[in-house]
């Protein structure tokens, strides 16, 4: 067999990333959606939503979401109601030690420098990334998960803004495209 004769197909067998199908809508529902919608307002000023107790109110609906509503390894809640009731969420997520680490192992992969002391918001940050990693492993690029308002809550406490003014979630701008 002459090698220089093999035509080298790169990728062949990379899995192709299947849009998520959009669901019928039933145009004779306005009134449910605007039930829908005053229900989701109300959201972003009371906490009714929450099921684990530990909500607080944020400043966007995608936000306002709890531990309970999303689809987390059981053995990430433990006997808890609350992720963030979770003894290995606040050594994971909150300890400083296991940021710091988290930090120069980011910033080594990323080859950019890190900044010594590291201030509050980069410790946000690396709790965020680490409650991601912890919860759903490695999500790859463009694809971007909500903290539940709950987490949020606890890192903010532990690591708060001397403003008292947060990002929030952003959604990412170029969604990744296989």
């Amino acid at each position: 067999m002459d090698f220089l004769s093999v035509e080298i197909k790169p990728y062949q067998f990379e899995p192709v990333r299947k849009q998520a199908s959009q669901p019928v809508q039933n145009t004779d529902s306005s009134s449910e959606d605007d039930d829908n919608s005053e229900m989701s307002d109300a959201r972003l000023t009371n906490t009714d939503w929450c099921k684990c107790g530990n909500c607080g109110i944020m400043s966007t609906l995608q936000e306002c979401i709890c531990c309970a509503e999303l689809s987390l390894p059981e053995s990430r809640l433990g006997d808890e109601c609350c992720i963030s009731s979770n003894e290995s969420f606040q050594t994971v997520c909150l300890n400083q030690d296991v940021l710091d680490i988290t930090l120069i192992r980011l910033h080594d992969v990323r080859r950019d420098n890190i900044v010594y002391p590291h201030d509050n918001r980069t410790y946000r940050w690396a709790a965020y990334t680490q409650f991601i990693y912890w919860s759903y492993g490695r999500l790859g690029k463009g694809n971007r998960r909500v903290v539940p308002s709950c987490v949020v809550q606890h890192i903010r406490r532990k690591y708060p803004e001397p403003s008292g003014i947060y990002v929030g979630f952003k959604d990412c701008e170029q969604p990744f495209l296989a």
